[in-house]
């Protein structure tokens, strides 16, 4: 009336077991029999039947023949006779299994559920012993094998009495060939359940197999294999995985990343029938299936536009998506949302790599523009294209880069949610006011009948022809003057752009004594130096600093007329301080102090050399207070504070022994009311030889939540 559980341990697993003591006197048939059940977390394996003679009188001592096994899957097989299961435990119910011994003969019968499924197997299989002396003192049941006994099993109704068969017997043509037994197929031979591969013919649960090779497992097995048609996943192209789908309840996968586009869903082939089918979504399969991932043709386009209605500044980025892929989409109950996300592109330096909603907000940064369009800015013959803006830029911020990213948010039928975000790169997607509004002012051909451009300008007395009508063109060149852009070389500088009159003119001068080109910026037309928001050489900005002079601006461009020094030159009023002079403090340091002269900058006898991996950067403290070594956040006395809110610009000279190397510049300003390192911060990007930096306050961005600059 109680069913025992045994749970065995992994370790001392063999120490687990039922043993029930029978006397049961020699030479008599028997019959032991008990049902068996395995737990929910069963994967061991155990002896199920074992037979214990105390005192045999053939070796004057225990013997103890195991009769029927089962392994990790619940396959049930003779001891003497792995070929083959005789049944499979289940997890729902009790299997009652029976064993009739027949000692004159040496013989035993197996009985799975009163069903006789195993005759005349051998009994006792060591020729020393003589069954008809075989006394059984005890039943030992459900004991786990060293190492395998994880989980549970339950037994019930153990019994042993003099028989020859059981009490309770059923008739039955024997088994043979393939059955549907759930989920799963088995094959039979004379009751015993056979695994390996074997040829199938019939029809089971509705599925054809015509002399089809079905596997059915090895000896570790249960002798079942899933009962179902084949799925065959495609991604990127290629075949990701195949399969067989019991109950021909095929379950598509979640959403996947795509090489290519975005990820729309999934598209099923089942004979001459084809359905779209959301990631997640059951389909009840009527043969073999294709489930390949659905690209969407969907792009963020590269580049930006400049507003050019009077009295507003912005910049709009675009997207595109597929018509066909979006109106599958929506034709099958899906909802798309398409979002372009703004940001400032200093922003996703600190993302590592990932563009996305999420990867910003986890980086600390909550001022994101994220808009979501309600409506077409265009429809094409192929494509949908819709816009979103940053809108009312202040001046100061026109040299300020912004990225645009976008994304679709899908919302599945059965609920699934996946943001299929369009590729980002920063040189096709990230663009600024001042490099948008001269890179439109100059888009300009000198025929006429172009697609496009049907706007006649006359540039100094020739026709050219421009997207945009004169009054745009004067808005479009309103923010182009608000920077100052030059191409130099040694000696040399001009200003910047085919068809661009700027209200400045420049003239540049090689300084024989420090080998740059001096530049001299002079205004014209009435338009004032002193509004101009920052320079720009050679495509390269120049953050803003107090580099202007009277009513004019000097500075320098090096040699190669390719990097900028960034170096403007001060007012002489400007205070300032020498980080680092020679022979002070570099022995701090755990890179030490360099004295070749080749890497000394512009006279010095000395600096800090740094190689990548042997320490966490280089501290620095200003002027007498410096401290050189490695960055720890113990803070030294009061010479790690400092108020930068009046620093006009942070000047310093780098040299890297090779191209492409970054370099991170930080400004610390621990935040005690928050977790983690705060700090303002820039990357920066160096190549082989002297890099000349200027950074202001503007050009870095913030990690985490900085105090302040003072």
């Amino acid at each position: 009336g109680r069913m025992v559980h045994v749970r065995g341990s992994e370790t001392k697993a063999e120490h687990t077991y039922i043993n029930v003591y029978a006397g049961a006197p020699a030479g008599k048939e028997l019959i032991v029999e008990a049902e068996f059940m395995l737990g929910e977390k069963f994967s061991g394996k155990a002896t199920l039947i074992q037979l214990i003679d105390r005192g045999n009188v053939d070796v004057s001592g225990n013997y103890m023949p195991g009769l029927l096994n089962v392994n990790a899957s619940g396959g049930v097989y003779l001891t003497a006779d792995t070929s083959s299961f005789v049944c499979v435990l289940s997890r729902n119910e009790l299997t009652r299994i029976s064993v009739a011994i027949h000692p004159s003969t040496n013989t035993m019968d197996v009985y799975i559920n009163g069903l006789l499924v195993v005759k005349d197997a051998k009994f006792l299989t060591d020729s020393k012993y003589n069954a008809a002396n075989f006394t059984l003192d005890e039943l030992r049941s459900a004991q786990f094998t060293g190492g395998y006994g994880l989980g549970s099993m339950f037994v019930d109704n153990v019994a042993i009495y003099t028989a020859s068969e059981p009490v309770c017997t059923v008739t039955a043509a024997p088994k043979n060939g393939a059955y549907a037994e759930g989920g799963y197929l088995r094959y039979y031979q004379n009751n015993r359940i056979i695994y390996g591969n074997m040829t199938v013919t019939g029809e089971f649960n509705g599925i054809v197999y015509d002399k089809k090779n079905v596997n059915f497992g090895d000896s570790l097995g249960h002798g079942g294999a899933m009962l179902g048609n084949s799925a065959t996943v495609i991604v990127n192209g290629a075949v990701n995985s195949v399969s067989e789908v019991a109950g021909n309840v095929f379950t598509a996968p979640g959403a996947v990343k795509l090489d290519k586009g975005g990820f729309g869903g999934w598209k099923i082939k089942d004979g001459e029938k084809e359905i779209f089918v959301s990631p997640g979504q059951r389909y009840h399969m009527e043969g073999d299936i294709v489930c390949e991932a659905v690209t969407m043709d969907y792009e963020m386009l590269s580049g930006a536009s400049v507003r050019t209605t009077a009295g507003s500044s912005g910049l709009r980025f675009m997207a595109k998506i597929n018509r066909e892929n979006y109106d599958t989409l929506i034709s099958s109950g899906v909802t798309v949302e398409p979002h372009i996300i703004i940001v400032p592109t200093a922003y996703l330096e600190n993302t590592y790599g990932y563009y996305t909603l999420e990867a910003l907000k986890k980086s600390g940064y909550t001022e994101i523009i994220d808009i979501k369009s309600t409506e077409w800015y265009e429809t094409g013959e192929k494509y949908y294209y819709y816009t979103a803006s940053v809108a009312n830029i202040l001046p100061e911020n026109y040299m300020l880069d912004y990225s645009g990213i976008a994304y679709l948010k899908v919302t599945y039928p059965n609920g699934y949610v996946y943001d299929v975000y369009a590729d980002y790169s920063e040189e096709q997607n990230s663009r600024s006011v001042y490099r948008v509004a001269h890179a439109a002012y100059n888009d300009r051909t000198t025929l006429e009948g172009q697609a496009a451009y049907g706007n006649k300008v006359v540039y100094n007395g020739k026709d050219t022809f421009s997207p945009y009508s004169a009054e745009r063109l004067s808005v479009i060149k309103g923010f182009a003057d608000k920077v100052i852009m030059l191409e130099g070389s040694l000696g040399n500088v001009v200003t910047s752009g085919a068809f661009y009159d700027a209200p400045y003119t420049v003239s540049g001068k090689l300084n024989s004594s420090t080998m740059k080109t001096d530049i001299t910026v002079t205004p014209v037309s009435g338009w004032d130096v002193k509004n101009a928001c920052g320079v720009v050489i050679n495509g390269k900005a120049i953050p803003k600093g107090d580099y202007v002079i009277g009513s004019t601006c000097t500075l320098s461009i090096d040699a190669s007329g390719e990097d900028i020094s960034e170096l403007p030159i001060l007012p002489e009023t400007v205070n300032s301080w020498l980080m680092f002079d020679a022979g002070k403090n570099y022995s701090k340091f755990n890179g030490g102090k360099n004295t070749n002269s080749a890497y000394c900058h512009e006279g010095q006898s000395a600096s800090v050399k740094y190689s990548y991996g042997s320490g966490s950067g280089v501290s620095l403290t200003p002027g007498l207070l410096q401290t050189i070594g490695k960055y720890s956040s113990t803070r030294v006395d009061g010479s790690w504070y400092w108020d930068m809110s009046d620093i006009v610009a942070m000047e310093f000279a780098v040299y890297s022994t090779m191209d492409g190397q970054t370099l991170q510049f930080n400004i610390y300003s621990e935040n005690p009311s928050t977790d983690g390192i705060d700090y303002y911060g820039r990357k920066l990007k160096l190549n082989k030889g002297w890099n000349y930096f200027s950074l202001s306050a503007s050009d870095f961005s913030s990690s985490r939540t900085p105090i302040g600059w003072n």
